[in-house]
């Protein structure tokens, strides 16, 4: 460009030069640095399966392009942040069902929102019941599928000796699809109970197993 003025629209980082000429004197050339800060966009996958039983997870994986490790990524379930999930990828179980998506930041500031992935529940039989570890010293998790829209209901844990004496009784809230119910019978000797799980009222029987303290 000869005029005072230069439109430009570059794609890289330039510096441009810009000096006086006249019929008497030639001014010293000087120069401007256009830097330019590349638009990131980031995409957000998740490996199956997406609807998850207890022991199951699914892996989401956030690509973003380009590539630069002094990005920040910042992971959101339902909205709000995930603490500690800084990675690219992220494993979740039955915990942490929702709806996820993932920011990238750059350093100059420049940041993408990733599409949004749902990671949900996938129902059981009824009467099935997850003990687990099990066998275990007395210590151990127990999980039943509930498709109860209005949580925070409780559910009643019963646990039997062989001979049939009830040596253990405790509720739980119920806040999730597959709410974790930890048992703690370290008090009771080694041996094999039966576990049954029933409403809050111990009237109805959902399900029952067998629980082996060791």
């Amino acid at each position: 460009g000869t005029g005072a003025t230069l439109n430009i629209t570059p794609t890289t980082t330039t510096t441009y030069f810009v000096r006086a000429e006249g019929t008497c004197n030639t001014t010293t050339c000087v120069s401007v640095t256009v830097t330019v800060n590349i638009q990131p966009t980031i995409s957000l996958s998740a490996t199956s399966p997406t609807s998850l039983m207890p022991g199951q997870t699914s892996t989401l994986t956030a690509t973003v392009t380009p590539a630069d490790a002094t990005n920040t990524t910042t992971w959101y379930r339902n909205g709000n942040v995930v603490p500690g999930a800084t990675g690219l990828s992220l494993t979740v179980g039955v915990d942490a069902l929702g709806l996820y998506t993932v920011r990238t930041t750059t350093t100059a500031g420049c940041t993408a929102l990733s599409n949004a992935v749902l990671i949900k529940d996938s129902a059981s039989s009824p009467g099935i019941v997850w003990i687990y570890p099990n066998p275990n010293s007395g210590q151990f998790k127990v999980r039943y599928y509930t498709s109860a829209q209005q949580l925070g209901f409780v559910r009643h844990i019963v646990l039997f000796a062989e001979n049939g004496q009830r040596v253990f009784d405790e509720t739980y809230p119920i806040t999730g699809p597959y709410s974790n119910m930890d048992v703690d019978a370290r008090k009771l000797p080694k041996g094999i109970y039966v576990l049954m799980l029933t409403d809050a009222f111990g009237k109805e029987v959902l399900a029952t197993g067998k629980v082996v303290i060791q």
